[in-house]
């Protein structure tokens, strides 16, 4: 873009591209004398840069302009000049890294242990807490993550009423037989009732805690009053000394079978459907099958 004066006064305006003029004279003694002029654009240098800043940051620019506290984004055009004189233009766009900020909700067990994203760690924690992680993102910026802790607590007590082993509300339950050390198919209730004589323990649990009650021991209690199944059979009945139990309600090839007293103790467990009663007094008697009972007279 720049205008030239050759030396024979030619002018070239708003110079573009490279190009040449030829100048001619006569020198004293009439011969000609040729001047060849090479014209070489030195180029406008324009550059776009692009920053990335955190959230009130400073930035000095290439013309030594200063932003302060550069909370949008924005930018600016420095004119500089090239040591050929001639112009170079950057403009610099300031793109702001906002400041993270996130609100995490954590359910934890009453006595756990915690590790926060900033690697704080609080042990046996019985109590609703916050904590504030102060962490940086890849831009160097500042990443703020509140998290709250919430306690669960489970209340493992039981309570009885009579034959009934009551638990704490507000809970999922699964009801434990202790002497058997196995679950109570069906037992999910707050309130279990017993129909034997035994030992009895609760699996609470909310959320991701699980808790489990001490066993509570149900005594004196006669089985008279159980409602039978009709899905367990038993033949011949009364029986003598060979017993045959057959369960319609169970996909297992093996089922365990409970023999108990009239008083609601346990005096067999086994996995065979063919059971030897010869050995035991005459009386009543009471198989149980999972949940189902079924009454049987040995004589």
């Amino acid at each position: 873009g720049s205008n030239f004066t050759f030396p024979d006064a030619v002018v070239f305006n708003n110079i573009i591209a490279d190009t040449f003029h030829n100048s001619y004279f006569a020198n004293l003694n009439g011969c000609d004398s040729i001047i060849t002029t090479h014209i070489i654009i030195n180029p406008t240098y324009q550059t776009s840069d692009n920053i990335n800043l955190c959230n009130g940051s400073n930035y000095t620019f290439p013309d030594a302009v200063v932003f302060n506290n550069i909370i949008a984004d924005t930018f600016h055009t420095s004119n500089l000049i090239t040591l050929q004189g001639c112009d170079s233009i950057i403009t610099t766009n300031i793109i702001i890294t906002p400041i993270y900020q996130t609100n995490d909700s954590v359910n934890v067990c009453s006595g756990a242990d915690y590790t926060f994203p900033d690697l704080t760690t609080f042990n046996f924690i019985v109590n609703d807490i916050s904590h504030t992680s102060s962490l940086l993102s890849s831009y160097g910026c500042d990443s703020l993550i509140h998290t709250t802790l919430s306690v669960i607590h489970i209340d493992p007590n039981v309570s009885f009423n009579a034959n009934q082993l009551i638990a704490q509300a507000n809970y999922s339950y699964q009801w434990y037989d202790c002497n058997t050390q196995s679950i109570i198919p069906g037992a999910t209730n707050q309130i279990f009732t017993a129909t034997l004589n035994g030992s009895y323990a609760v699996i609470l649990s909310k959320s991701v805690c699980t808790d489990t009650s001490s066993c509570y021991t149900v005594a004196g209690l006669a089985v008279s009053n159980i409602i039978e199944n009709e899905k367990l059979q038993l033949y011949p009945n009364p029986a003598h000394d060979k017993l045959t139990v057959k369960y319609s309600n169970n996909s297992k090839e093996k089922y365990e079978v409970e023999l108990y007293n009239a008083t609601g103790q346990l005096i067999l467990s086994t996995f065979k459907t063919e059971l030897d009663v010869s050995k035991y007094s005459k009386g009543v008697y009471y198989i149980k099958v999972e949940n189902a009972f079924k009454k049987v007279i040995i004589e």
